[in-house]
C-alpha cells in the first residue's frame, strides 16, 4: 500500500503534516476526513534518483542514535512474531519526527507490494549503508531475519555510543586548545606590550627571539579579529 505525505488542518483549524497510507490519494484524503482533518495536500512518497542513476534519499541520512532506534524497535517486534508489515508500521507511528516516518512509511510501502525488506532499505542508500542493507538482505535469505535484526541493533546501538565516546574525547582536548590560544592571545595583546614599554626605554638592541615576540604581539593587537576568522574557519574546515 502506497504512502502520502499530507498537509491538513485539524477541527480547531491547526495545520497539521505526516504521512498516512492508502491505495490512492482520494481514499488517503477519505481517511484523513475520517480522523477529522481537512485535507489540504495529499502527495504520494517516492525516491527520487539522483546523478548517475543511483538512488538517494528524499531527505537526510539517518543519525547514529535514529537508525539505533529504528533498528532496536524493528527487531523487538519481529522478534515478538509481529509480521514485517505491521512491524515497520508501528515503528513509523510511534516516532514523532516527520522525515523518518517518511522513510519509515515508504519503506513498508515497498515491502506491501511484495518487495524485500532490502529492496525497500535501498530506496534510501543515504539513510541505511551498505553494509547494513547486505546484513538485512542476508538475514531474508536465510530466514533468520529477526536474529539478523537483533544482532544489527547491538551492532548500531554500539556504534553510536563509539561515536559518543569519541566525540567526547576530542571535544576535551578542542577546550584545552582553545583556552590555551586564548591566553597566549591575551599575553601577547595586553601583557607583553606593558613589558615593551620598558626595553624601549633602555635603549638597547634587543635579542631576535624577543624582537620576534613584540612583532606578533603587534600583529595581533593590530590584525587580531581576522587572526580569530582564519582560525575558527580553519577549525571548521579541518
Amino acid at each position: 500500500m502506497p504512502a502520502f505525505e499530507y498537509i491538513a488542518l485539524n477541527r480547531s483549524g491547526r495545520e497539521r503534516s505526516g504521512v498516512i497510507e492508502g491505495d490512492t490519494p482520494r481514499q488517503a484524503r477519505q481517511i484523513l476526513r475520517k480522523m477529522g482533518l481537512t485535507p489540504l495536500e495529499v502527495s504520494l512518497v517516492v525516491a527520487e534518483k539522483a546523478q548517475g542513476g543511483i538512488k538517494r534519499s528524499l531527505s537526510r541520512g539517518l543519525k547514529a542514535a535514529e537508525l539505533a532506534l529504528f533498528t532496536r524497535q524493528l527487531a523487538t517486534l519481529v522478534r515478538s512474531g509481529t509480521p514485517l508489515e505491521d512491524a515497520l508500521s508501528t515503528t513509523a507511528k510511534q516516532t514523532d519526527k516527520p522525515r523518518i516516518r517518511r522513510i519509515v512509511s515508504t519503506v513498508r510501502a515497498k515491502v506491501n507490494e511484495g518487495h524485500t525488506l532490502e529492496a525497500g532499505l535501498s530506496e534510501f542508500p543515504a539513510a541505511f549503508p551498505d553494509l547494513y542493507r547486505a546484513t538485512v538482505a542476508a538475514g531474508e535469505k536465510s530466514g533468520h531475519l529477526d536474529a539478523v535484526l537483533e544482532r544489527l541493533a547491538d551492532y548500531t546501538e554500539q556504534r553510536h555510543e563509539m561515536q559518543q565516546r569519541l566525540g567526547m574525547a576530542l571535544f576535551y582536548p578542542l577546550i584545552l586548545t582553545i583556552v590555551a590560544l586564548l591566553v597566549a592571545g591575551g599575553l601577547l595583546t595586553y601583557v607583553v606590550p606593558q613589558v615593551t614599554q620598558v626595553f624601549e626605554h633602555l635603549g638597547q638592541q634587543l635579542p631576535w627571539l624577543t624582537r620576534t615576540l613584540i612583532a606578533v604581539s603587534d600583529a595581533l593587537k593590530s590584525y587580531g579579529l581576522i587572526g580569530l576568522i582564519i582560525i575558527a574557519v580553519m577549525g571548521y574546515l579541518f
